[in-house]
């Protein structure tokens, strides 16, 4: 790597005061269920007589909600929480029941019912009449999976066409069995989770993730929680060892590519919502535990860092006077950034519920250890399952993709994370042209945008001709440099980055068929409103700068159009590069703040 280029991230990098050394978080299961009691509250406002969840913004139920309702309730009640709504829940609960084995449920996602309801049976049944729980399994006993779920065929000739409805529905299936709830003549439980999961396994990667078309992040780690949640309640059927395996596999990958805050990547559909640093949390949990039984303290402890960790990054959005499904202030019924089916009830509740199960996995005799994300000084590639790659330093993080699904993303630098800047101030995610999910305020860019180069005709953010090729430079406490070259057309863009605690440096240059140097503009988005966030930046020639926060590039910004991704509004800044050699962009924050 140039020497140049070291100096130039090194001089970037404002003086870091040394670490003051490790702080807990003082974080205990309490911290799940206090951040679940008020979505369990505002919920309990939309049962109606029937106990049906009515969505407030499509003024109807919505799918799997109610299941979600009853089990995140149902799981306070548990621990003590929430005692005066006992009986809104059991009427939720019997509702549910009494829906789930009629095959009209067919068009309510019945899948995702199982789970939730199983978990809901099992903390309520100490809290009501013996007949009245006895009511409630006998109905769930009456399921018939390949009559009701959707994602099944009785000739299971089909089975590897599935993805992952197909293990929502089996891990519901084996919780059913391993909690006695019982069923019938007919293929279920633990049977129904050997014959379905078999279809599911060549969607396991060697590094533990689960691949849904696409390879969306989201339902990597949401289908691990289903396995996860199977094998904690006891399945030890013939997939076991394997599925064992491939979560004790995944554990380390998670906490590799977790940010240091706890953030989840971004990456494909359902991206940017409260419920997938819950998942995280529940699977660091439940990792936490089995470290603990391998007597591996300090690995429990990071797992039980990277937890609570998880959640603290959602806690903002989940504790004051608006509830926020996903991340932006924008009103959470407007949908601003959400896929067509998350509706604000649905997806409020998922991260409630998945909240539960976290506090029903948590060992709070685990110490905290320092998490991996945290002490940062890597470079973490997935390829070609995924394609992203990820880069921690001293609290600070920056993600990429290699090969973007444009439906949802654009291919390139798409999250920085500094320490002390707030989510989004900075792109946490990039800005495809072809949305998939609704943008409610603001619109999508002509042509997709990520934080790189863009030329005439052409943009470094659009589907190269095959995902990037990432060498790794240097990994230290102190620096993580690696670079990026990808090919588009006649086109090649060559990408240098170097993170560290304080700053992100880019050197790019974009080069013809010739394999001379060609003109191009670098762009790179920032907020300008979140709905509450509306930062005003001020362009100074070659620095763009907003309170603790500069860019620094090679030529005077300029200030573009305003675009829309699911975090609200971004002003593209740009500056042209027309000179030979190399262009220079770097983010930077420093320790004082204005």
């Amino acid at each position: 790597m140039k020497k140049s280029f070291c100096a130039f991230a090194a001089a970037l990098s404002m003086t870091v005061s040394a670490a003051s050394g490790f702080q807990p978080t003082g974080l205990n299961r309490d911290a799940y269920l206090d951040l679940m009691e008020p979505i369990v509250r505002l919920a309990a406002g939309w049962v109606d007589e029937k106990g049906a969840v009515i969505d407030p913004a499509l003024n109807r139920e919505w799918n799997q909600t109610t299941p979600r309702f009853v089990s995140s309730a149902a799981i306070l009640l548990r621990f003590g929480r929430c005692p005066e709504l006992l009986d809104t829940v059991r009427r939720a609960m019997t509702y549910s029941c009494s829906r789930l084995p009629e095959t009209e449920v067919r068009e309510s996602s019945p899948d995702f019912w199982m789970r939730e309801l199983a978990t809901a049976w099992c903390c309520l049944k100490p809290l009501v009449p013996p007949e009245e729980s006895e009511a409630w399994r006998a109905r769930l006993a009456a399921v018939e999976p390949e009559n009701i779920y959707k994602f099944t065929d009785p000739a299971h000739k089909k089975l590897k066409e599935f993805h992952n409805w197909a293990v929502y529905s089996s891990g519901g299936e084996s919780m059913r069995d391993s909690l006695g709830i019982g069923g019938g003549d007919f293929l279920w439980g633990n049977r129904f989770f050997d014959v379905y999961m078999a279809g599911q396994l060549h969607r396991l990667t060697p590094e533990g993730m689960y691949r849904d078309p696409g390879d969306p992040i989201t339902y990597d780690i949401t289908t691990r929680l289903q396995i996860a949640n199977a094998l904690h309640f006891g399945y030890r059927g013939e997939h076991f060892r394997i599925l064992d395996n491939f979560l004790k596999t995944g554990g380390p990958t998670l906490l590799r590519f977790l940010s240091p805050e706890g953030f989840v990547p971004y990456g494909g559909r359902s991206a940017g919502m409260q419920f997938q640093e819950a998942i995280a949390a529940a699977l660091c949990e439940l990792e936490a535990n089995r470290c603990k039984r391998l007597g591996d303290l300090e690995s429990a402890g990071q797992f039980k860092r990277q937890a609570h960790l998880c959640i603290q990054a959602i806690r903002p959005y989940l504790t004051g006077r608006e509830l926020y499904h996903v991340k932006n202030r924008f009103p959470p019924t407007s949908l601003h950034g959400c896929d067509g089916y998350a509706q604000y009830s649905v997806y409020l509740l998922f991260a409630s519920s998945v909240l539960g199960q976290a506090a029903l996995f948590a060992d709070d005799s685990i110490a905290e250890r320092p998490a991996p994300a945290e002490q940062g000084g890597y470079l973490f590639v997935l390829a070609p399952a995924f394609h992203k790659v990820f880069a921690s330093c001293g609290g600070s993080y920056a993600e990429l993709d290699a090969d973007a699904d444009r439906r949802y993303d654009s291919t390139g630098l798409g999250r920085i994370l500094l320490k002390g800047v707030p989510y989004g101030v900075l792109p946490a995610m990039p800005f495809t042209a072809t949305p998939n999910h609704k943008l409610t305020r603001g619109k999508a860019p002509a042509q997709p945008v990520a934080i790189g180069p863009a030329w005439e005709g052409g943009t470094a953010a659009a589907k190269p001709d095959a995902p990037w090729d990432t060498e790794i430079i240097r990994q230290t406490p102190q620096e993580v440099a690696w670079k990026c070259a990808g090919k588009y057309g006649e086109h090649t863009v060559i990408q240098e980055y170097a993170l560290t605690p304080a700053a992100l440096a880019i050197r790019c240059r974009v080069t013809g068929k010739d394999g001379k140097p060609v003109p191009f503009r670098f762009e790179f988005p920032v907020l300008s409103n979140d709905g509450a966030l509306r930062p005003e930046w001020k362009l100074d020639g070659n620095v763009a700068s907003y309170e603790n926060i500069k860019l620094t590039a090679s030529a005077p910004w300029q200030a573009g159009e305003e675009i829309a991704n699911r975090n609200g509004l971004y002003r593209v800044l740009r500056f042209d590069f027309n000179a030979e050699g190399v262009a220079e962009v770097a983010a930077a924050v420093s320790s004082e703040t204005h």
